[in-house]
């Protein structure tokens, strides 16, 4: 199917267009000159990766117990993407290639589907902090709710419009049904919902006489196609969850679910103190989940008003230094919440130019997404779930752009322009709060991160193919001790002291 024609007057489109396609140019810059010096980048990310591309086996480095347990059951299908080019390029920044490349991806499809200039796409998420952050980082959240964001939408299409639902849709949104659950354990959930809302809805349009993608009511082979299709996608979702119910007796292993009798390292339902201040603990999930898409108390103690997590550290290189018992700050908020309200306001105000229809399904859908968001697990920890955000961003696009969402078919510039004016101010006002630090290449290298930790300097005494100790002190920055990052070396590295094997173990930093 061709993609539709985007109705855009005004010169301020070129402008925006241009800022948002320089945005990636600077993200892509970051991404291939630094290493983003993110805890969870160093803990699993990359060990997982290396493990996967055959750079670094577990008898080149070994996990803590609980590491190791992890990557026994964590879903790595996205691991396995990032182990690819690791293979391909031979550098581990260059992981962060596969974000940028998803939020392009994203973008080029809205422009597809509705008729939304990328460049606008690419400007109004990168001007929420989560984003803006993760986009040029090894973390594996933001392309998996990419991935949720488009089969939502896909979903939209199917709604509004069945004869445009073809079967090249059918199939990338299972794809991302398959990616997501199958790369992180929080996304499993969010797949089955989509997945099960894809199958409803086929077979309820098939039901009034709807061809859906490939299959057609009126015949048998029609029905029986669609059944045997969405039975073999449900095997493919939850590939992840078979393999573990058979090796662990817990199809959701590493998370533990005791009301099932399901154990697992991870713990499932509850937001112990490394997820949640206790003044919330008694708050209900949803919420909590409100509170911190509200930003309420989410500034009070960082290092910057918006980190990788939303803990209090810009970098973990410095976690010891800025750590303190969590507050309400701790891991809420990330979203910027004037863009949140003007986005908001702006949704429902353009949605009255809508026609009717379009109104109804851009409505129901936004609020069905937040009705789910608000009842996941650890909702409060934003960057999760962001196609929350993500598709707040995109209905307000579509809402402005799609000429056939628009009563008079076309797009209104003046509707444009003030969309436009908020995400910009909404950009310029992240970028200023936060020295420019996630838009810039202005982060550590890999070799420069090395060298300010002191990694070369504590193994450089320490004769060459040993088995080297790395006490829990060097959290999480363990794997950089292994010999990947150290030409020449052959060393066994073994994240944690309590090993007999050990035959050197390294000092803790000062």
């Amino acid at each position: 199917m061709m993609g539709i024609r985007p109705l855009v007057p005004g010169s301020h489109h070129g402008a925006v267009a241009a800022l948002g396609w320089g945005l990636v140019v600077l993200v892509t810059l970051r991404a291939l000159l630094t290493i983003d010096p993110y805890f969870d980048t160093f803990a699993y990310h990359l060990p997982f990766a290396a493990r996967l591309a055959g750079v670094c086996d577990e008898a080149c480095f070994r996990l803590t117990d609980y590491g190791e347990a992890l990557f026994a059951g964590f879903p790595k299908l996205f691991h396995r993407l990032q182990a690819l080019l690791w293979r391909v390029t031979g550098a581990p920044q260059a992981l962060d290639l596969l974000t940028v490349a998803a939020l392009v991806l994203y973008a080029l499809f809205l422009r597809r589907s509705f008729a939304v200039p990328a460049g606008w796409t690419l400007l109004a998420l990168l001007a929420v902090p989560l984003i803006q952050i993760h986009v040029s980082s090894s973390y594996i959240d933001l392309p998996l709710n990419l991935a949720a964001a488009g089969v939502i939408l896909n979903l939209l299409i199917l709604a509004q419009a069945p004869e445009r639902f073809g079967t090249f849709r059918l199939l990338a949104s299972l794809a991302c049904l398959v990616l997501m659950a199958n790369s992180k354990p929080q996304m499993q959930v969010v797949a089955g919902a989509l997945g099960l809302a894809l199958f409803a809805a086929c077979a309820l349009l098939m039901l009034r006489g709807h061809r859906t993608g490939p299959f057609d009511p009126k015949r048998a082979s029609g029905w029986l196609g669609m059944l045997a299709f969405f039975a073999a996608a449900g095997v493919l979702v939850a590939a992840s969850a078979i393999a573990n119910a058979i090796t662990f007796a817990n199809p959701f292993y590493p998370v533990e679910i005791p009301a099932l009798g399901l154990a697992g390292p991870v713990r499932a339902l509850d937001a112990g103190w490394d997820s949640l201040a206790a003044a919330w603990a008694t708050v209900p999930a949803p919420l909590r989940w409100l509170a911190s898409v509200l930003e309420v108390d989410a500034y009070g103690y960082r290092e910057v008003p918006w980190t990788f997590d939303q803990a209090y550290c810009a970098s973990a290189a410095s976690w010891r230094e800025c750590w303190r018992q969590p507050s309400l700050s701790f891991r809420m908020g990330g979203y910027f919440v004037t863009y949140v309200l003007f986005l908001a306001a702006f949704f429902v105000w353009q949605c009255r130019a809508c026609a009717p229809a379009a109104r109804r399904s851009l409505l129901w859908t936004m609020a069905l997404v937040t009705l789910l968001t608000a009842v996941l697990p650890h909702a409060h920890e934003l960057r999760y779930y962001s196609f929350w955000m993500i598709v707040l961003v995109s209905s307000c696009l579509i809402a402005v752009f799609d000429p056939r969402v628009q009563v008079a078919g076309r797009t209104d510039g003046a509707r444009s322009r003030l969309l436009g004016a908020g995400c910009t101010i909404a950009l310029v006002s992240v970028v200023l709060l936060t020295g420019g630090r996630y838009v810039t290449p202005t982060g550590p290298s890999l070799a420069s991160l090395i060298n300010t930790l002191g990694i070369d300097r504590r193994i450089a005494g320490i004769a060459d193919g040993s088995v080297l100790c790395v006490g829990d002190q060097w959290a999480p920055f363990a794997f950089l001790f292994a010999p990947p990052f150290h030409p020449g070396r052959s060393d066994r590295v073994r994240n944690g002291t309590g090993s007999e094997a050990c035959t050197a173990v390294v000092a803790p930093p000062p």
